[in-house]
C-alpha cells in the first residue's frame, strides 16, 4: 500500500505544478544541457527528489492501524511545512521562475488538501480491513 501512497503523492504534486505553474515551454538560462534547460523537468526533478527525502526524515508513510489520526494530521502539517520550504527555495534558487505567491500558495494548498485526504482515507481503509 505505501508505494502506491507514495507514487500518488508525486504524481499529485507533479500534475498539479504543470496546472499551477506552467512552466512546460520556459527555460533556464544557466544550464548547457537542453532537457536540464527546461523549468518543468527541472522542478519535478527537484520536488519529486526532495520530497522522498523530506518524507524519509519524518517517517511521512509509517502509518499503521494503531496510528493516532492526531498523528497522521501531524505528519501531514510537518509535510506540508517542508514541502513549502521546498517549493520556495526552488523558487528562490531559481530567480528566472516567475511564478506569483497566490498561485504558489493555491498550488500548496491543492497538493495538501488532495494529499491529506488521500492519507486520511488510506488510514481509515486500512483500519477497516485489518
Amino acid at each position: 500500500m505505501r508505494p502506491i501512497l507514495v507514487i500518488i503523492d508525486i504524481v499529485t504534486i507533479n500534475y498539479l505544478s504543470l496546472m499551477f505553474f506552467n512552466l512546460l515551454n520556459k527555460d533556464l538560462i544557466s544550464y548547457f544541457s537542453k532537457y536540464l534547460n527546461n523549468k518543468q523537468l527541472v522542478f519535478s526533478i527537484y520536488v519529486t527528489v526532495f520530497w522522498f527525502i523530506s518524507s524519509a526524515l519524518i517517517n511521512f508513510y509509517k502509518i499503521y492501524r494503531y496510528t493516532s489520526t492526531i498523528n497522521i494530521i501531524s505528519l501531514i502539517v510537518k509535510q506540508f511545512i517542508f514541502y513549502t520550504i521546498i517549493v520556495l527555495s526552488f523558487i528562490g534558487l531559481f530567480r528566472s521562475v516567475d511564478v506569483s505567491a497566490i498561485v504558489t500558495l493555491k498550488y500548496l494548498l491543492t497538493c495538501f488538501l488532495i494529499i491529506g485526504t488521500i492519507k486520511l482515507i488510506s488510514y481509515y481503509v486500512l483500519k477497516q480491513f485489518r
